[in-house]
C-alpha cells in the first residue's frame, strides 16, 4: 500500500482548519491517513460545547469521500471514516460526483501526464465550491508503477507555475521535499489563508510535529491490529 511524506502532515491539518469545510473529496485514499486529518479536524470543531457522544460513525457532521484507483487498498479503516468510496481512475469517477467544499490531492497530481493532470484540475476547480489542496513532491522522483497497481508510476512534475491560470493560489514549500499548493474559489479565503500562514500555520507545523508522530505511531498499531 502507498504512503507519502508525513512532513506536511501538520500544515495540510492547519489548513483545513481555517478553510473548515463541511464536505471533502480526497482523490487517492492511500492508507488512509488523510482521513483522520479531515475527520480531526473537522468533526471536533467546538468538542466542548457539543461533547464528543455524536462524535462517530453514522454520526458524522462533515461528508468525507473518498476515491481510490486499487480496490485492494481499502479497508475497515477506510470504510470506517470515509461516507462514500469510490473505486476507478479520478478522471472516470469525477464526472459523476457531486460538489465539495474542499478536494484534496495528497501525492497524487504527479502520477498524471501533465495535459491529463491539468484537465483533471479544471474538473476539480468547477467541482470546488472553496479550493483545492494538492501536496506533491518538489522536483523529480521517479518512481515505478508495481504489478499490485501500475498507476503507481510518476509521470510529471509540477511546482506552484502550473497553476497560473488559476486566479487565486497560495504555494508552500516545506523543507526542499514537498509542496503544499491550495487553490481558492475566492479571494477572500486566499487572503485569510495568507494572513494566517505564519501566524498559525507554521507556527502549528512546530507545535504539532511531536503530535503527528504519535498518532501516525497509533495509526499503524491499528492496521496491524486490523490485519493480524
Amino acid at each position: 500500500m502507498p504512503t507519502s511524506d508525513n512532513i506536511t502532515l501538520p500544515i495540510v491539518s492547519e489548513i483545513v482548519k481555517i478553510v473548515s469545510p463541511e464536505s471533502v473529496l480526497d482523490i487517492g485514499v492511500g492508507t488512509g491517513k488523510f482521513g483522520f486529518i479531515f475527520r480531526e479536524e473537522c468533526e471536533w470543531k467546538e468538542p466542548y460545547r457539543t461533547g464528543f457522544s455524536n462524535i462517530r460513525m453514522g454520526h458524522w457532521r462533515t461528508k468525507l469521500d473518498g476515491i481510490e484507483v486499487c480496490p485492494d487498498y481499502i479497508t475497515p479503516i477506510h470504510k470506517y471514516l470515509y461516507d462514500e468510496l469510490y473505486i476507478g481512475l479520478a478522471q472516470d469517477v469525477l464526472p459523476a460526483v457531486q460538489s465539495y467544499d474542499l478536494i484534496h490531492m495528497g501525492d497524487v497530481i504527479e502520477h498524471f501526464s501533465k495535459p491529463d493532470g491539468m484537465n483533471v484540475l479544471e474538473v476539480l476547480y468547477n467541482k470546488a465550491k472553496l479550493g483545492i489542496l494538492i501536496v506533491t513532491p518538489v522536483g523529480k522522483y521517479p518512481q515505478e508503477g508495481t504489478t499490485e497497481n501500475p498507476y503507481q508510476e510518476h509521470k510529471s512534475v509540477w511546482s506552484p507555475r502550473d497553476l497560473v491560470k488559476f486566479p487565486w493560489r497560495l504555494s508552500l514549500k516545506v523543507r526542499g521535499r514537498q509542496w503544499i499548493m491550495f487553490i481558492s474559489k475566492s479571494k477572500e479565503l486566499l487572503c485569510t489563508l495568507r494572513q494566517e500562514r505564519r501566524r498559525r500555520v507554521l507556527r502549528g507545523y512546530l507545535r504539532r510535529h511531536l503530535w503527528y508522530k504519535m498518532l501516525l505511531r497509533n495509526v499503524k498499531g491499528l492496521v496491524r491490529t486490523i490485519h493480524s
